[in-house]
């Protein structure tokens, strides 16, 4: 079943839409405060002016001397207080972020004979706000060594490592949205999406301490707003080109010797890439457009024994923004984007073993669609809603169209892939809010309530080139078996949530709400699995010293995993029993069967799998443009799903350990013949595994725990130069691993009790420390850019693994065991500096525009640290080399220095 896996890392998608609300968890921030004269009394009718890229909107003050935007999109803007009779006060480069709540009070001075604007330095801290979230902006993406697809920024942001953020499942435990588009896969919620930056206006994280708006995750909630139309015309033109000879070597004669199969360094050997967008006004102040097209080839040469991996990738997007009023907005969003890989990775070969008759070739498109609509009715009351969706085809073929073998013994892959698979996905998503700002019942309210609509269809095909694949022993023939798929399925998800932002006093805020979801999967016709998960979440937000610079947060919430298809599918028809032969006769013996023609029965009372978190944090605004943040993290993941046998029996068998000799315990099924055909799909904490006499042998512990402290210092853009710079202190172990797996549901690593061998330790992504630092400035007068990103991390943990003979443990196949405690080694560092250089040149700006010449260089320094390591003991086998690959070998090296130029005109 781990072929659902496939779409994830495979498919490509670029996709524009507004900046506006485009679903529940809304895509603008607010802006509020009172205007005051110099001795504290309110001063009721001023003119509040916010200036945008799209025109302007007036707030006037109330009785109170309150004003308030509350629908405001992510962007740079001014903001000025005027009334008849006093200075005006301007407050320029003011930034805000989705979800941001910003308090900007006024205080107006006496008019002089001569006027006088008043600037003042913006806000940068929420002080209303309990979560903690980080952001890459616009400035930055633009001006960084960064990757040029959204999914791999992600690594740019704290506490973000490999997809696995604070501990969660790599890439699976992710809420990833572009523009409000929930463009998870609904099987497994891997990433479908990959957007070009130069269409990002900014990324932000919400994570520790997120509202119950944010739903659906156990990591992270990925916000990736995209630019959009304004008033001015504008045009981006960008082309980037990097070949072979601008690559290094970094792969050391030791790593050679250990393995050979990473001779060749993971680099580029060709890639052209270019992409437009152009936008602007329809209408003035009324109607906007964006149009964005790119072309990308890539021939890369992958790490492990694959030498080529060919991408092209054509994308195009457009969007249309109506302004209908100051207090009203509808906007438009289509995308279609195809892709073809030739050489891609299998699903069912690891990637140190793919060679390149083992790869396989892939094709994908995808449609993206979104209409959205937003109104403000008054200045206390917001309404929101959106449809949108997408939908994917993806196809896997193999390079070789023969069966594919593999060596129980050896651990080698050999001939071909041995299958062909197709994936089909869509999803289409209704979601409204209102949000209403209310004041007088104890203090200020900021209310909202929304509910969220999602309609996921999947089908999963999946058959073996000529129905049989082969198993080898030691090199002769031992077992052929067959096996394969077509699922369809349907992954229904309703959700209600109430929040409440109460402002208690001037400098106290509590945050408290909940969320309902109702989760339902199965068939089309048939629903078999159902959850009904409350997820409650508070917190207190307190602003020390009253002047906004300042505050401290507590937070604590639970948060539910998203509804993955994997939690059901084998509870579903469509799999075929998976039968082995003996093929050493003349002709084909049936020797084994594993049922899967009766769908697997389902828990009746089964619970989503969910996460409780714990954060603490303080946040100090030293300037106009900085910000110090620190925060304590502690998270507790639980009700892991997975597949039972109940009516197994096991009893003790000693095996030697093929490290050190010493005895390891490991479970026979003695009845497996009889047990095999009644699994069960349940919350698997507290299963107890027991003898043929019925007695208890042991008990699953399944939970998985996270806890960080951060700092993190931010300045924003300011005289020519932006920085972050963040550390980590971290520890991630359990008992289920967070490589993305363990979130699935179909691992199958508790049906025996050989599983729970060393079951508890470090998990895989557990970076103990992470530095990382990312820039960018202006060299004076020089029109020089040089921007830059430090990424310094604890390497990944593993496991020494060692094969079981089926013989022993009463299976048609070996088992692999932990031999060691999990996570009892650790790959070495992981570093690399990237820089990059840019020549700006100014060829008059209204009329010619700007031209920006630059080069990348990515791991300057050509650092070669391993990032996998060969866990088999004692080695495995790859195809088309002599030697076995020894436990501990190196099977990824880090990608090589790599030079990449690229041009770019604006205007």
């Amino acid at each position: 079943m781990r072929q659902f896996l496939c779409i994830g890392a495979s498919v490509f998608i670029i996709s524009t839409g507004s900046t506006s609300i485009s679903e529940a968890q809304g895509l603008t921030g607010s802006i509020g405060g009172t205007v005051r004269d110099v001795q504290g009394g309110v001063l009721r009718a001023t003119t509040v002016t916010l200036f945008g890229a799209r025109g302007s909107a007036v707030a006037p003050t109330d009785e109170e001397g309150a004003y308030r935007f509350a629908a405001v999109d992510p962007g740079t803007y001014e903001i000025a207080a005027n009334l008849t009779g006093f200075q005006t006060s301007r407050q320029v480069g003011l930034s805000i972020s989705v979800g941001q709540q910003l308090i900007l009070d006024f205080t107006l001075m006496p008019a002089l004979s001569v006027n006088i604007e008043v600037l003042s330095s913006p806000a940068i801290v929420d002080v209303k706000s309990s979560s903690s979230t980080e952001r890459l902006s616009s400035d930055l993406l633009f001006s960084a060594p960064l990757e040029r697809f959204s999914p791999f920024l992600l690594n740019g942001l704290p506490g973000v490592n490999n997809a696995s953020a604070f501990g969660g499942g790599a890439g699976t435990a992710n809420a990833l949205r572009l523009d409000g588009v929930d463009t998870r896969d609904p099987g497994d919620s891997s990433f479908i999406t990959s957007v070009n930056y130069d269409l990002i206006d900014e990324v932000q994280v919400h994570g520790p301490g997120a509202p119950p708006e944010y739903g659906g995750y156990t990591g992270v909630a990925i916000n990736m707003t995209t630019k959009s139309g304004g008033n001015r015309f504008g045009l981006l033109l960008t082309g980037v080109y990097s070949n072979a000879r601008m690559a290094a070597d970094n792969i050391s004669e030791d790593v050679v010797e250990l393995n050979p199969a990473v001779k060749d360094t993971d680099s580029i050997r060709r890639l052209i890439d270019v992409s437009g967008i152009v936008s602007g006004p329809l209408v003035k102040d009324k109607l906007f457009f964006l149009v964005g097209a790119q072309r990308e080839g890539l021939l890369v040469n992958p790490a492990g024994p694959r030498t080529r991996l060919d991408i092209v990738a054509p994308r195009l997007d457009g969007k249309l923004t109506w302004q209908r009023s100051a207090s009203e907005q509808l906007s438009i969003l289509f995308d279609h984007t195809r892709a073809h890989q030739g050489g891609a990775q299998p699903a069912t070969i690891p990637r140190p073993l793919t060679t390149d008759d083992l790869a396989g070739e892939t094709r994908q498109a995808i449609p993206v669609w979104s209409l959205q609509w937003r109104r403000v009715a008054g200045s206390r009351t917001l309404i929101e809603a959106g449809y949108l969706g997408y939908s994917a085809a993806f196809e896997f073929s193999p390079i070789v169209p023969k069966p594919g073998r593999f060596d129980l013994a050896t651990g080698l892959h050999s001939i071909s892939s041995g299958y062909t698979a197709r994936y089909e996905r869509t999803r289409h998503q209704v979601h409204a809010s209102a949000t209403h700002f209310a004041e007088g019942f104890l203090g200020r309210h900021d209310f909202k309530f929304g509910l969220q609509t999602e309609r996921g269809r999947t089908r999963d095909e999946l058959q073996f080139v000529n129905d049989l694949s082969y198993l080898d022993y030691g090199g002769a023939p031992y077992l052929a078996y067959t096996a394969g798929y077509d699922v369809a399925a349907r992954v229904d998800t309703d959700a209600l949530y109430g929040q409440d932002a109460w402002q208690i006093t001037d400098r106290v805020t509590a945050n408290a709400g909940a969320r309902l979801d109702w989760n339902r999967g199965g068939s089309p016709d048939r629903i078999v699995y159902e959850t009904k998960t409350i997820s409650p979440r508070v917190g207190v937000a307190i602003d020390l010293g009253g002047g906004h610079r300042t505050v401290v947060k507590a937070s604590y919430g639970r948060f539910a995993e998203a509804l993955l298809g994997t939690f059901f599918y084998r509870g579903i028809p469509g799999a075929v029993d998976a039968v082995f032969y003996d093929v050493t006769g003349p002709s084909l013996i049936e020797i084994d069967r594993i049922p899967a023609s009766r769908p697997y029965p389902i828990d009746p009372r089964i619970h989503q799998p969910h996460m409780d978190e714990i954060v603490g944090a303080f946040e100090r605004a030293l300037s106009a443009q900085t910000r110090l943040s620190l925060t304590a993290i502690w998270r507790r993941n639980g009700r892991f799903i997975d597949s039972v046998y109940p009516d197994a029996r096991f009893t003790p068998v000693q095996v030697a350990s093929a490290l050190t000799g010493e005895p390891l315990t490991v479970y026979q099924w003695v009845n497996r013949t009889e047990s095999i055909g009644n699994p069960f799909i349940t919350n698997v904490d507290g299963f107890t595994y027991r003898s043929p006499a019925d007695a208890a042998i042991l008990s699953v512990d399944a939970f998985r725990t996270y806890r960080s402290v951060a700092a993190v210092l931010n300045r924003r853009l300011a005289n020519g130069w932006q920085g972050q710079v963040s550390y980590v202190l971290a520890k991630a172990q359990g008992t289920v691993d967070n490589t993305g797996a363990g979130n699935l549901g179909f691992s199958s690593q508790f049906e025996t009790p050989v599983g729970l061998l060393n079951g508890e330790g470090r998990l895989t992504s557990d970076f103990t420390h992470e530095l990382k630092l990312l820039g960018s400035g202006l060299v004076p007068r020089s029109g020089i850019r040089v921007g830059v990103f430090l990424r310094a991390v604890s390497g990944q943990t593993y496991t020494p693994l060692q094969p079981i003979a089926g013989s022993i443990l009463n299976a048609p196949q070996p088992q692999t065991v932990r031999i060691e405690p999990r996570g009892s080694r650790r790959l070495p560092w992981q570093s690399t500096l990237d820089i990059r250089i840019e020549k700006v040149m100014n060829l008059g700006v209204e009329r010619h525009g700007r031209l920006g010449i630059y080069a990348d260089i990515r791991n300057i320094f050509n650092r070669g640290a391993a990032l996998g390591a060969q866990a088999r003991v004692p080695n495995v086998r790859i195809i088309g080399f002599a030697n076995p690959v020894p436990f501990g070998a190196p099977t990824v090296i880090q990608s090589p220095r790599q030079a990449l130029i690229g041009l770019r005109w604006s205007r």
